[in-house]
């Protein structure tokens, strides 16, 4: 059952990037740019309504407190790889961000004794690997933009720290309050992301009354709101049932593959050499962390 979890929690994350490739409207330094950015989370947290319409009945301030930190982490872990990825090659930017899951295994490793193998090293290096092969196989010639590594690692750091705050919250007696914990956590990014919005409205942009009329970008934001709602959830919920060496890189992985099987099926993207390697050696990732 929770393979199967986990299989569906990685397709919800492949929507969102789907959707996320037309729903960025504006620069970081845009007005637009935050509405979008709120309009995603309101999605996000109107499809965890619907999973649990009592989620706040008992509501703990411990859920409460770790919603806000990973609300806060979560704003600025999307904002920061928004940056880096407008000024940096994305297979790059991709491959940095990627690594988060890293971060999460070695916690689950230290403060969670879990198991340390040989096949967990080997699937480790192998999802490196994997990961790496495929951000350095694009077309040659490609140059990486000045300006991105600094807000890339922010962002990687982010993603890092939310994956222990995941399995942390799903290891304690309030494990129960999933969906609480993330809709708090999505209501202030979209806070956050609307008063970001303000600011440059009203201080960089100095428009006082601007008519909102919803765009195609809206809409793709909405959608990949949904999606990275119910791929938090699922993730959040098997943090805590399945070892951090097993869930994170697994479904890092799983969203690589998911996005070349999809370039070659809606895009008709050819895949390289590189792109072929790299896809053997996620299979062969996912084999060495399921033993």
């Amino acid at each position: 059952m929770n393979i199967f979890l986990l299989i569906i929690s990685i397709c919800m994350g492949t929507g969102r990037s789907l959707f996320s490739k037309k729903m960025s409207s504006g620069t970081h330094k845009e007005k637009r740019f935050y509405i979008n950015q709120a309009i995603f989370f309101l999605a996000g947290a109107a499809i965890l309504f619907l999973f649990n319409w009592n989620a706040f009945e008992k509501v703990t301030f411990f859920t409460v407190w770790y919603g806000v930190v990973y609300g806060i982490l979560v704003f600025f872990a999307q904002w920061c790889y928004t940056v880096a990825l407008s000024r940096g090659t994305t297979s790059i930017c991709v491959m940095i961000y990627s690594m988060a899951f890293i971060i999460s295994s070695i916690a689950g490793v230290l403060f969670w004794d879990e198991p340390f193998k040989i096949l967990t090293a080997l699937g480790l290096v192998l999802a490196i690997s994997a990961v790496a092969t495929s951000a350095f196989s694009g077309d040659r010639g490609q140059k990486s933009g000045k300006g991105f590594l600094i807000p890339n690692l922010i962002a990687m750091l982010c993603g890092g720290i939310t994956g222990i705050l995941q399995k942390t919250h799903q290891s304690s007696p309030d494990k129960e309050n999933l969906q609480a914990f993330l809709i708090v956590a999505f209501l202030l990014a979209a806070v956050l992301a609307f008063s970001f919005a303000f600011f440059y409205g009203r201080l960089v942009e100095k428009q006082t009354k601007e008519k909102f009329v919803w765009s195609r970008a809206n809409v793709c934001s909405v959608c990949a709101g949904a999606c990275f709602g119910m791929a938090s959830m699922l993730n959040t919920l098997l943090a805590g049932r399945l070892p951090s060496t097993l869930i994170f890189p697994t479904y890092n992985v799983g969203l690589m593959m998911m996005s070349l099987i999809f370039g070659l099926i809606i895009f008709k993207e050819k895949p390289n050499k590189g792109q072929l390697v790299s896809f053997g050696l996620g299979i062969a990732t996912i084999l060495a962390l399921s033993f």
